[in-house]
């Protein structure tokens, strides 16, 4: 897998009714940002985002988990750990501050998404092709 950027990935943890957003660092990140044309029978013109991320990543020392598994951990456990969920943020670039609120998080960098797919590709083959993908709009 031919990487090309830096990513960080902002999960998001719930504190009673309120949240915050725990950054991940993942280096040697695959990053592809597209326009789709056509869905069906209309053209809608978003942009579109694929992110893959190879299992021997650096991710900062963290050790990836399951969504559910994440959902479990208070935060202070959370901060070993990374996840990807619907609705988390995926920026390129490298950041490493917590948020609790998403219009800072914006405010960041153009370069973002929101995940609204994700796939956990590192259950077979060899390390050299397992990786998670991460899609969003």
């Amino acid at each position: 897998m031919i990487t090309n950027a830096a990513i960080t990935i902002y999960n998001r943890k719930r504190k009673g009714r309120e949240s915050v957003l725990l950054p991940t660092v993942i280096k040697d990140a695959s990053w592809f940002y597209g326009r789709r044309a056509a869905r069906g029978q209309f053209i809608d013109n978003e942009d579109s985002y694929q992110v893959r991320i190879p299992y021997g990543a650096d991710t900062s020392g963290k050790t990836y988990i399951s969504a559910k598994g994440y959902a479990e951990l208070t935060e202070q456990e959370a901060a070993g750990y990374w996840t990807i969920q619907i609705d988390d943020f995926v920026l390129m670039g490298e950041y490493t501050t917590s948020m609790s609120d998403e219009r800072d998080l914006k405010a960041l960098t153009d370069d973002q998404f929101v995940v609204n797919n994700f796939a956990d590709n590192t259950i077979r083959g060899s390390d050299a092709v397992k990786h998670w993908r991460i899609g969003g709009l």
